[in-house]
């Protein structure tokens, strides 16, 4: 896939992504972009698709963290096993019904797929939709100690996703604060990446 744009500064970064190629046997077009924001805290990724015809989208992350989703079924916690006080809340947004669910990792027997690992202590987290035409997902992934914005906020097209969408947080300000030496030992979260798959 080819990286249409990418810009950033000190409290975030934006990267698009062209995926019709990709998909275009099932898709007129289709766009991803990321959003590193609130200080570069927090990860945003939003799916743009224009279907040919009606089918099942799939919007999935593994993890070997504990998941737990909320009641009104918009946002997912990860829970770490070992410091369970370590936590990601994990916010979704679709332009269609939708269901999040989550699942012990194993294979997509009923997609015809084989060949897979068994992906034993590995959850997936699943957004669920069926759809034709426009419809987009947009999920934010945030600490829990991390002062941020909603996803709501990131609610637009990715043609309009510019630097004024990137976010700072209390936190991030704080950081900002300090010495510039200080502000040269960044941390990097390991986030596993998200990914997508449409299905007739």
């Amino acid at each position: 896939a080819k990286i249409t744009d990418f810009d950033g500064n000190d409290n975030g970064a934006i990267a698009k992504v062209d995926m019709s190629a990709l998909l275009a046997s099932k898709a007129s077009s289709a766009a991803r972009a990321y959003c590193f924001t609130d200080g570069r805290k927090s990860l945003v990724v939003r799916d743009e698709l224009t279907l040919r015809g009606e089918n099942d989208i799939y919007w999935l992350m593994y993890t070997q963290s504990d998941i737990s989703i909320d009641n009104e079924n918009k946002r997912a916690i990860l829970s770490d096993k070992v410091n369970p006080e370590k936590k990601l809340y994990v916010d979704f947004l679709c332009s269609r019904d939708a269901q999040i669910t989550s699942e012990d990792a194993q294979e997509f027997v009923s997609r015809g797929v084989s060949g897979q690992r068994t992906n034993s202590g590995y959850k997936r987290l699943m957004l669920k939709t069926t759809a034709d035409g426009a419809v987009n997902i947009t999920v934010k992934l945030t600490p829990v100690n991390i002062s941020g914005s909603g996803v709501e906020e990131y609610d637009l097209p990715i043609s309009e996703w510019g630097k004024s969408l990137i976010k700072t947080s209390s936190a991030a300000l704080e950081y900002l604060g300090s010495t510039l030496a200080d502000r040269t030992e960044r941390v990097t979260a390991q986030i596993c990446d998200a990914d997508f798959e449409s299905g007739a």
